[in-house]
């Protein structure tokens, strides 16, 4: 479960990107990122069979994209400077 989560925020990640250059507005990414989250779990990528399992994965999936997002939007910031 561990290696399907790592995936998917990677993938939720280079998504939210997307919808972002389409023309998504910044200030909703960190919810598109949590959206696309339960939606890759309860569709069935994490693996888990209970609804609760599901919830939790897809929460911590998009979480985690998002701040992964964050942390490396301000790491390029940091080298670049």
């Amino acid at each position: 479960m561990t290696l399907e989560i790592g995936v998917l925020i990677i993938v939720i990640t280079a998504l939210v990107e997307i919808l972002k250059q389409a023309g998504l507005p910044t200030k909703f990414a960190p919810l598109s990122a949590v959206l696309l989250g339960l939606l890759f779990a309860f569709i069935g990528i994490t693996g888990d069979n209970e609804f609760t399992g599901k919830i939790i994965s897809g929460l911590i999936a998009g979480a985690s994209a998002s701040g992964f997002y964050t942390y490396a939007k301000l790491t390029k910031g940091a080298v670049i400077k």
